[in-house]
């Protein structure tokens, strides 16, 4: 049996956005271009709704965003037996020398962080990378990996997951009993 329990409501989800937009553009205020790059798939989902408040607090840089698959990047994409249908990569700008940031909605074992990073260094090579989450589940980091970009801090158990759902600005944990 599952059950639900809303840990992120529409203004709560809104407030989040705003303060890591303004988290971002006090940090990168003096970097003339930057990159985003949202992790296939909940993390372009989350970059294509922070968009609009990044664009709003960094109005006068040079803004690029695009969306990264990791399919075939994954440590673990032979084990499971299944046929895997990749995302699309959409990077139509230079990572070179460029700031990115990579956007994704769970930080969790930092497995999928991994796998962007080697994804995203097949298209080149970054002055620097950040990571932004809207949730960070401590406890359960398997590789030394950490969010500078943190919406909200949860302590979950294994038997948990954390559902991000953009259409209707909230997030869910889902309980799996």
């Amino acid at each position: 049996m599952n059950s639900n329990q809303l840990i992120i409501d529409r203004p709560e989800f809104y407030e989040l956005l705003e303060k890591l937009a303004i988290q971002i553009a006090n940090d990168y205020r003096n970097y003339s271009e930057i990159c985003f790059l949202g992790i296939q798939r909940r993390g372009t989902e989350l970059l294509h709704v922070l968009k609009p408040f990044v664009n709003q607090y960094l109005s006068e840089n040079i803004l690029y965003f695009g969306d990264l698959d990791i399919t075939f990047f994954r440590d673990d994409y032979r084990k499971s037996g299944a046929l895997l249908k990749p995302n699309t990569t959409y990077i139509p700008f230079s990572l070179e020398e460029r700031p990115v940031i990579l956007v994704d909605d769970v930080l969790y074992t930092g497995r999928t962080v991994r796998s962007a990073l080697d994804a995203m260094l097949a298209y080149g090579r970054p002055s620097r990378v950040q990571l932004l989450v809207l949730v960070d589940r401590k406890g359960f980091r398997q590789l030394p990996i950490e969010a500078q970009y943190v919406g909200k801090t949860l302590t979950t158990t294994i038997k948990q997951r954390v559902k991000l759902d953009c259409e209707n600005f909230q997030v869910w944990i889902v309980n799996h009993e």
